[in-house]
């Protein structure tokens, strides 16, 4: 089973695009926080949503904003001129707001589970 949970602060603005499929795809980073005080640790964790949670994502929450977001960690894995690069990152399934004027306290699940990895 492969399920995670975080809450966490949006490092940058959501990126959100059409890809040829029409699908959309958002793109973020997010800061997570670990400790308290002089043991105080933050953790950048890039996610990526699709679609629905895409667009709730980038149309209801901006750099700074707080979230409880859920869903997956993936690998993505590439080669670029030779050499082997991989990126973990949490794939978004569902999202709460927490800390954003905008739509705080409203959760957003992911209905479609054909989307591509």
């Amino acid at each position: 089973m492969n399920k995670f949970i975080c809450t966490g602060n949006l490092v940058v603005d959501p990126e959100i695009k059409a890809i040829t499929s029409g699908k959309f795809v958002m793109d973020a980073r997010i800061a997570v926080n670990t400790g308290y005080g002089d043991k105080k640790k933050t953790t950048f964790l890039p996610i990526k949503a699709w679609d629905g949670i895409a667009e709730t994502v980038a149309n209801h929450l901006s750099k700074g904003d707080k979230a409880l977001y859920e869903g997956e960690l993936q690998q993505e894995n590439w080669e670029k001129d030779g050499q082997k690069h991989s990126k973990l990152y949490l794939l978004v399934r569902a999202v709460e707001f927490l800390g954003s004027k905008k739509g705080q306290g409203e959760v957003f699940p992911e209905v479609d589970e054909s989307i591509p990895f």
